[in-house]
C-alpha cells in the first residue's frame, strides 16, 4: 500500500520541483540575458531582465532590448528590418559602421536623425538623433538605443562604445555562424518614406 501512495504522490510533487528548478536558474543569471550596470553620467528610469532605460541629465536616453531571435535571423536581416522601420517613422540612415562587443559578438552601428519634431507627432521638437547597436546571437537579438536633441549628438558620438562596453550578448551556440558573422552591406537610405495620404 505505501509502494502505491509513493507513485500518487510523485505526479503532484514534479511540477512543484520544476518550478523551484527555474526559480533556482533565473536567480543565478543563467536564464537572464541581459546583464548590464548603469553607464557614467546616466540614472537608471526602468529595468526588467529584457530591458533596460537610462537617462542623462540633459535628457538623453539610452534604451537597452534583448528580444529573441528566430530561424534565419542574422545582422544582416536585422539591420535590414531596422533600417526600413526607422525609415518608415521619418528617421533618415547618416552612417553604420562595424562593432564588437567584449565577448567577441559581431555588431552594427547605425546613425539616424530626425529632421524635425519625433515619431509620436510632436512636431515642436528640435531635430534628433538616434544611435542604434545592433547585436544578434543565435538565441537573442540586442538592441541599444541613444537618443536625443541633435544638439547634444557631438557630446555623446564618440561615448557610443564606451556606454556599451558592459554590453556582454548571451546566446551563442558552438560553431555559431550568426554571433561572429559578416557584416550587412550599407544599407544606405538617404531619404525617409514620405508619408501616406489618408
Amino acid at each position: 500500500m505505501a509502494l502505491i501512495t509513493r507513485f500518487t504522490v510523485l505526479p503532484a510533487v514534479l511540477p512543484t520541483l520544476r518550478t523551484a528548478l527555474l526559480t533556482v536558474m533565473a536567480g543565478s543569471g543563467c536564464s537572464q540575458p541581459l546583464q548590464y550596470e548603469s553607464p557614467p553620467g546616466f540614472a537608471i528610469a526602468e529595468q526588467s531582465w529584457r530591458s533596460a532605460h537610462y537617462k542623462a541629465s540633459d535628457n538623453v536616453g539610452l534604451k537597452l532590448l534583448v528580444f529573441d531571435n528566430v530561424e534565419g535571423g542574422t545582422l544582416e536581416y536585422w539591420g535590414q528590418d531596422l533600417t526600413h522601420k526607422l525609415r518608415a517613422r521619418g528617421y533618415t540612415l547618416e552612417g553604420q559602421s562595424p562593432l564588437r562587443a567584449e565577448n567577441k559578438v559581431v555588431g552594427t552601428r547605425f546613425d539616424f536623425g530626425l529632421a524635425h519634431g519625433d515619431d509620436h507627432g510632436n512636431e515642436d521638437k528640435p531635430p534628433q538623433f538616434l544611435v542604434v547597436s545592433l547585436y544578434v546571437t543565435d538565441d537573442y537579438r540586442y538592441v541599444a538605443q541613444l537618443a536625443g536633441d541633435q544638439a547634444l549628438f557631438a557630446r555623446y558620438d564618440d561615448r557610443v562604445d564606451q556606454l556599451l562596453a558592459g554590453l556582454r550578448p548571451k546566446g551563442c551556440r558552438v560553431r555559431s555562424t550568426i554571433c561572429r558573422g559578416s557584416q550587412p552591406p550599407p544599407l544606405a537610405y538617404a531619404t525617409p518614406i514620405p508619408e501616406r495620404s489618408q
